[in-house]
């Protein structure tokens, strides 16, 4: 995906997600059902947020515009992660004081332990944040860590 910001215009977003869990599956048997320790893990994903006003749409409601929703993963567990921001994080979207202006947001989502952990705005981050977090020393670090506070070999 291609990002664009004060930083930079096209800071290439790449999602983490596959490098997380090679990492984290190459131990473990992955033939068969589902299992439990399947779900015992940290990842990575990035998704995007966006509201636009419906111009044209002549039709206003008696509270004003219309508007459309866009919400998009790298990979699924992006798109599951915009969704949950949505859901419990709707008053940290930026919507200024009159309502009017568009609103895009990149997301970073963490999902561990079975759920989504965390999802946090990163959209002002510049192209090296991107290039870190999607190094594999980086990600093992965060998965040792992870492991760590689990109390997992």
């Amino acid at each position: 995906m291609l990002w664009a910001n004060d930083h930079k215009k096209g800071i290439k977003i790449r999602s983490p997600l596959s490098r997380y869990l090679k990492e984290q599956r190459k131990d473990l048997d992955l033939s068969g059902e589902w299992q439990p320790q399947f779900g015992n893990i940290i990842a990575k994903d990035y998704a995007v947020f966006a509201r636009f006003k419906d111009i044209k749409n002549k039709d206003k409601t008696s509270e004003g515009f219309l508007y459309d929703y866009f919400i998009a993963g790298i990979r699924g567990l992006g798109t599951w992660g915009a969704t949950w921001y949505l859901d419990r994080n709707y008053k940290q979207i930026p919507i200024d004081d009159n309502e009017e202006n568009d609103v895009q947001i990149l997301l970073e989502v963490i999902f561990r332990d079975d759920t989504i952990y965390d999802v946090r705005d990163v959209s002002d981050e510049p192209a090296s944040y991107f290039e870190k977090e999607n190094s594999i020393n980086e990600i093992r670090k965060k998965i040792q860590k992870y492991k760590e506070t689990r109390h997992i070999d």
